[in-house]
């Protein structure tokens, strides 16, 4: 293959050319130079000129002078040169080294320089020097100059290695001149700078419509958005009720459940005490001594026992299940059932309180007893304060702390500032809402009294919180520990608790 020089300069193959323009500068060699004709090269253009400079004479030389200042091209060529030319002596001092992200030119190959511009039309990048031809030269001022472009090596079709001049209607896409003939044959085809004044001019059409687009769904996107935030808000509510409702229902619904289960505890009881009674009756129907008859059929007496079901492990029952003993660290074999105690050393009585007037005495020994009633629904699993009778707002209690007496009720304590009594007596008027707790000696004292509601029936409940503490169940005017005093007589109505 030989390399034929074009009538812009640069050598390329002929042959391999054909009707194309110059790889190089994209001029073609068929069109005549707009400015000085058809030259064979740039050597033969500047002897040419020599050769008329040594012929001409002083007064021709002096005319051309006059006509190259008269070139109204020529002081902007010479300014640029200049500018160029200063320009290239203060980058040549001041040039930093090159940096990851800096273009190299392409015509430096001993010493690479930054580029200070890349050539559209070249396809090539150029350093300050390299770039002079480009400002100097009026055949290259028609090539597009641009900052430097790392990738410039996009702007040749990868199959051809010919520019991509054209651009591609139907694929939107740039082709070269190739790839009209081949892959794209029959596609509309237009220049690369014509199809880019065609969308910049269809830029604001487009613009328009895709800002109304974008607000128009962004409207809808904003009004679904609210709709969805306020029924997701609608939902919570609408689930916050739920659940309040739902709680409610569930603590009433237990409420009532616990209350009927106690009632039904309490009626059973009644029906068994009711069958005691009857046959104990009609025993007594045969004693003709009016005296013993009042005396052993009084109501407001209630003979107690304690419930070994609900008995914690470190308490002994004896006598009956009349008296409790803390044996504490000694364990006692106890079956596991639910109504255990299993934390708090507590048991309860296996009789119940509910509608009438009850009264029942006790004796306690040691620091640390507590004498009171609660309902049947007490925790009896639990390690917290409202397992014990002490802790929750349905028990009620007296202690005794080795000093002086404290009511609680709640888990409030109330410090009462009474003398020790070593027997306690509890009377309950359960439709007035009425406990009081006194003290049994020679006297009755009254030490503390609560007034509530009451809703289910009341267990007698103790518990002994220290070890060797004793609570024993005894029947009134039982004599008292130690002593043998007149027994005292029970609180049979309102009239004795209000007196007392």
């Amino acid at each position: 293959m030989t390399g034929d020089q074009l009538t812009c300069g640069h050598s390329v193959c002929v042959s391999c050319l054909g009707d194309k323009s110059c790889p190089t500068c994209l001029k073609n060699p068929a069109e005549p130079d707009p400015e000085n004709g058809l030259r064979q090269n740039g050597a033969a253009e500047r002897k040419e000129d020599l050769g008329q400079e040594e012929d001409s004479t002083p007064e021709q030389i002096r005319t051309q002078a006059d006509l190259n200042e008269s070139d109204p091209q020529k002081p902007e060529v010479d300014r640029k040169t200049a500018e160029t030319e200063q320009h290239v002596q203060t980058v040549e001092q001041k040039e930093e080294p090159l940096g990851p992200n800096d273009v190299v030119c392409d015509s430096c190959i001993e010493s690479p320089r930054r580029a200070l511009k890349s050539c559209l039309t070249c396809l090539v990048s150029y350093c300050e020097a390299h770039l002079r031809p480009h400002l100097e030269n009026p055949k290259f001022q028609n090539h597009r100059l641009v900052e430097p472009l790392g990738d410039i090596e996009r702007r040749t079709c990868e199959s051809h290695k010919w520019p991509l001049e054209l651009f591609c209607s139907a694929d939107g896409s740039c082709i070269c001149q190739d790839c009209v003939t081949e892959e794209h044959r029959g596609h509309t085809a237009v220049p690369v700078g014509e199809a880019r004044r065609r969308i910049e001019a269809s830029a604001p059409c487009l613009t328009s419509s895709c800002v109304s687009r974008y607000l128009s769904q962004h409207s809808v996107t904003e009004v679904r958005a609210v709709i969805e935030a306020q029924f997701q808000e609608l939902q919570v509510k609408v689930e916050r009720a739920k659940k309040e409702v739902t709680e409610i229902l569930e603590g009433e619904e237990s409420q009532a459940l616990k209350q009927a289960e106690g009632i039904r505890a309490h009626l059973e009881q009644r029906c068994s005490d009711l069958k005691k009674t009857q046959a104990q009756m009609e025993k007594l129907s045969k004693n003709q001594n009016d005296v013993d008859f009042l005396q052993s059929s009084s109501t407001d007496s209630s003979q107690l026992s304690f419930d070994g079901e609900t008995a914690h492990k470190f308490l002994r029952l004896t006598e009956e299940n009349r008296k409790v003993t803390n044996t504490t660290p000694w364990q006692h074999p106890y079956p596991d059932v639910p109504e255990r105690f299993e934390h708090h050393r507590q048991v309860l009585a296996a009789e119940s309180f509910y509608l009438d007037r009850h009264y029942f005495e006790a004796d306690i020994s040691g620091d640390g007893v507590h004498i009171g009633l609660t309902y049947k629904s007490v925790d009896r699993k639990g390690s917290e304060s409202n397992s014990c009778i002490t802790g929750n707002n349905f028990s009620w209690c007296l202690q005794w702390n080795g000093r002086t007496f404290s009511a609680w009720h709640s888990d409030v304590e109330t410090p009462l500032n009474v003398e020790r009594f070593p027997r306690i007596g509890v009377y309950v008027d359960y439709p007035r809402g009425l406990l009081a707790f006194y003290g049994v000696g020679d006297t009755m004292t009254l030490i503390h009294k609560y007034e509530a509601e009451f809703l289910e029936p009341l267990y007698p409940a103790f518990w002994l919180s220290k070890k060797e503490n004793v609570v024993a169940l005894v029947s009134p005017g039982e004599l008292l520990p130690l002593k043998s005093p007149s027994p005292p007589t029970p609180p049979l109505n309102e009239a004795v608790v209000a007196q007392t």
